[in-house]
């Protein structure tokens, strides 16, 4: 994202609270009341005088990002917004009452926690876009102010109903095809799921490629969607997202070179795989089966040769091979790490995966194995069964007094 046209974006999915959504961005301007020289504590310099950059709308604050650096993000919860209302009669500006706002980042720093400021309650902060910009903002600001005041049950539905609503009225922009002669054959409504952030969008598939349209870009224009051709794709893995079967993963070829990587920037191979999550379990099925068989036409000896995730989710993590007979890819992935061609890393790795975890998922994210108990020696001898811990019982029942504890809840 583009600030006001200097410099990296510092603002990321990263900094919306939970349950919050992104909406739009424009370019303006804010100034901040005299009260908050308050800020000097975070050693930065005045904010005396408008300062430049990007106002960002979310569905539970408004923020505002400045091309200068030693300022630092500003975060305006609706919860503290007191007043909102637009300036003069050229509207293309409006002053917000907020006594208490959030510095995302502090001067200088790149990683530093949220810093919460309190200021006077009835200062305003100003701001002011370009007249078209307004109209984009200010509606939309105050209907999302009326709703923050809601009861929280009555917020989430609320915006709950505002995601689907926006969700499903997005289109994919043919435009960001690769090729004209490209044929769309899924199209649909989905979210893309990394550690700590859900980002909607639309998800297609051609008869060449896989396309991602985030949906800030559907609205605003402000960004290419994010592509990788069929023929990078190795498997696809059905998954688990929220405990509901709507989700697929996408895993793609290793990068021989760091220049192959860098040769689209919105490249998904890029990533080792991405997860996305759409609205149904139909669509889910869709999607996977347009995948599966696209990819085995464009690169029939890499998915069909190789590890493809197959439709039968019997199987452990729906993982099932199409190499020879009736093995699947977990027997021969055990047998060759019986043979050594498998370290035990490797093979820990694929056992995560193959039961439904991902790396693109904290609640599923893989977990490695508690195996030793002695961490006070300076040589562990692998030899001596001591070294090790009692795989009979569960991590939760190695204490004697919680194994006592365990035993008893379980005559009772």
């Amino acid at each position: 994202w583009a600030g006001g046209g200097v410099g990296t974006p510092r603002f990321s999915l990263l900094h919306l609270d939970d349950g919050e959504d992104y909406v739009l961005d424009v370019v303006g301007s804010m100034t901040a009341p005299d009260s908050f020289s308050l800020l000097g504590e975070l050693k930065m310099p005045s904010w005396r005088g408008p300062l430049r950059g990007r106002v960002r709308l979310l569905t539970k604050s408004l923020v505002f990002e400045s091309d200068n650096l030693d300022a630092p993000v500003v975060k305006f919860p609706f919860s503290n917004v007191t007043k909102l209302e637009a300036l003069g009669s050229k509207r293309a500006g409006f002053e917000m009452e907020c006594p208490k706002v959030v510095c995302v980042r502090e001067t200088g720093s790149l990683d530093a926690p949220h810093q919460t400021v309190r200021g006077e309650p009835s200062v305003p902060w100003r701001f002011h876009t370009s007249a078209e910009d307004f109209a984009k903002i200010f509606e939309t600001t105050s209907g999302l102010l009326k709703v923050a005041k809601q009861p929280s049950s009555v917020v989430e539905a609320t915006l709950g109903a505002m995601r689907d609503r926006r969700e499903a009225r997005s289109v994919f922009d043919t435009s960001k095809l690769f090729a004209e002669t490209e044929k769309i054959l899924f199209d649909a409504p989905a979210a893309q799921i990394t550690p700590l952030c859900r980002e909607p969008g639309r998800l297609v598939i051609t008869d060449a490629r896989v396309y991602f349209q985030p949906l800030w870009t559907l609205v605003h224009d402000t960004g290419g969607v994010r592509t990788a051709r069929l023929e990078d794709i190795v498997a696809v893995a059905r998954r688990r997202h929220a405990l509901r079967p709507l989700s697929a993963e996408l895993f793609f070829k290793r990068r021989r070179n760091a220049s192959e990587s860098k040769s689209h920037e919105n490249n998904l191979a890029n990533r080792p795989c991405v997860l996305f999550t759409l609205r149904g379990e139909s669509e889910r099925e869709a999607f996977c089966t347009a995948a599966i068989a696209q990819a085995a036409e464009v690169n029939h000896d890499v998915v069909l040769g190789s590890s493809l995730v197959n439709a039968d989710e019997t199987r452990v993590g729906g993982f099932s091979s199409n190499d020879s007979g009736d093995e699947n890819v977990l027997t021969k992935t055990t047998r060759r790490w019986k043979k050594g061609d498998v370290s035990n890393l490797e093979y820990l790795l694929f056992l995560n995966l193959a039961s439904g975890r991902s790396f693109n998922d904290l609640t599923q994210y893989p977990v490695m194995p508690w195996v030793l108990r002695d961490y006070e020696s300076d040589d562990v001898n692998v030899d001596d069964w001591c070294v090790f811990r009692d795989l009979r019982r569960p991590v939760g029942a190695l204490n004697v007094t919680r194994l006592a504890a365990v035993r008893k809840r379980e005559i009772e």
